[in-house]
């Protein structure tokens, strides 16, 4: 496992710029997991990661340390790094840091070709956290097609993701549309 200290790393730079803005997601196609729920719903889901990062009081957190195990014997491919914990903090997206974070390619976006049965439509909701507990509700209820206005915050930013809970992982999510 790679270890960074330094804040000037590039990886560093590239996974404050997926932490705080949206444009910077939209450009390099990616976001961040945040959280070893987070991670382990995508690895039981067979999400792809790109790289996984963690702190070093990550890394002694029993659940965290059986996350390390799973990616080396099912995703041996996938980076993994080691950050100092001062480096951490400063990427993580939330006020208390998990100890954990993934980055993930942004599915492709696409207009929905054919729906079927129900769909939940959503038109202005701006509150990322709010989002992500619509499309949970939505997952649990067994509804795959979200269908999202051009008012509504990002679907796949950190905060929506972490609301979510890794019902992101299950549901068709189409943004942008008019």
């Amino acid at each position: 496992m790679k270890r960074i200290e330094s804040r000037d790393n590039a990886l560093v730079k590239r996974v404050r710029a997926l932490s705080a803005s949206a444009r910077e997601r939209r450009k390099l196609g990616e976001t961040l997991l945040d959280g070893p729920h987070l991670l382990a719903e995508a690895l039981r889901r067979h999400w792809p990661l790109k790289t996984v990062l963690f702190s070093d009081s990550g890394l002694r957190n029993a659940e965290i340390a059986a996350l390390v195990t799973q990616i080396e014997a099912s995703a041996p491919a996938t980076p993994c790094v080691n950050l100092a914990d001062p480096v951490f903090a400063q990427l993580s997206p939330v006020d208390t840091p998990s100890g954990v974070l993934a980055i993930i390619e942004l599915p492709p976006a696409g207009r929905p070709e054919h729906l079927q049965g129900s769909v939940v439509v959503l038109d202005g909701v701006q509150d990322s956290g709010n989002l992500g507990s619509i499309l949970r509700t939505a997952a649990a209820a067994g509804i795959a097609d979200i269908l999202l206005g051009e008012g509504c915050a990002q679907a796949w930013s950190p905060r929506a993701l972490r609301a979510g809970m890794g019902a992101h992982f299950v549901l068709r999510i189409h943004e942008q549309l008019d």
